[in-house]
């Protein structure tokens, strides 16, 4: 891609006055992948960082800023450290102009989609909130809920690690002390098909785990740790608020009828 517009014209030795069009190339890569794309002046409050140059990387068309104090010339490279290196070519600056106009089309696109994700988010947990305070109990201090584990171990390298789908709010609680009963009488109500093993007493399935000295979870699951199954758990709702909210939103509460 850059072989057909490549010229030679940095003499100079002034990292300051790199010209639009300046090729870097960070350490480790084979190719060229950023350009000088604009220069934004000396910082009045860091006038020793030298010119703040707006690069662009030529694979990604992302935009970010770089200063002169951070750069380094090609020919001084003797290690692998990361860096950005000044190399001798350049770009033609028309076509700089034309990837930089695509690459502020690209970053304007992506802030719009970031605003509607936010406000779509924004929106979500608001409906959540109205849902969930219609129906809290004045002195719910907790939320059972329900989720699915998967086992998301890697054999290879014996790296154990567990998968957790988005929660099913099954019931209330007045209080925020994990009572097996109660987890299992709420998993009974909740009418849910993939709890009804835990009517069975069956022991083997209340599980306590301790996080540090004084902190303890328990809960309910079929099966080891990092076993895929369903786990019945305890939340407090000052912890977890938002995703409540996204729980109501969502759909994901079975309380009983």
């Amino acid at each position: 891609m850059l072989s057909n517009h490549l010229e030679k014209s940095i003499n100079s030795s002034d990292k300051n006055n790199l010209s639009i069009g300046t090729l870097l190339q960070q350490a480790d890569f084979d190719t060229p992948r950023f350009v000088v794309a604009e220069h934004l002046g000396i910082s009045n409050r860091f006038p020793e960082q030298g010119m703040r140059y707006i690069i662009l990387n030529i694979d990604t068309l992302e935009l970010c800023v770089k200063y002169a104090g951070d750069l380094e010339w090609i020919s001084s490279k003797n290690d692998s450290r990361t860096q950005t290196y000044i190399l001798s070519d350049t770009l033609p600056e028309d076509h700089v102009k034309v990837l930089y106009k695509k690459a502020i089309s690209y970053k304007e696109e992506k802030e719009q989609i970031q605003k509607q994700t936010t406000e779509k988010h924004k929106n979500k947990l608001n409906l959540g909130r109205c849902l969930f305070e219609q129906v809290k109990p004045d002195q719910a201090k907790a939320v059972i809920i329900a989720s699915r584990e998967i086992d998301d171990c890697v054999i290879m390298t014996e790296g154990l690690n567990i998968k957790e789908e988005p929660f099913f709010i099954i019931g209330w609680s007045m209080h925020t002390i994990t009572l097996f009963s109660e987890l299992r009488k709420a998993a009974a109500l909740s009418g849910m098909p993939e709890l009804r093993h835990f009517n069975e007493n069956n022991r083997e399935d209340e599980h306590r785990e301790k996080y540090w000295v004084n902190e303890e979870c328990s809960y309910l699951k079929r099966g080891g740790r990092y076993t895929t199954a369903w786990k019945v758990s305890k939340q407090s709702i000052n912890c977890c608020l938002e995703l409540i909210y996204s729980a109501f939103a969502d759909g994901r509460v079975r309380f009983p009828k």
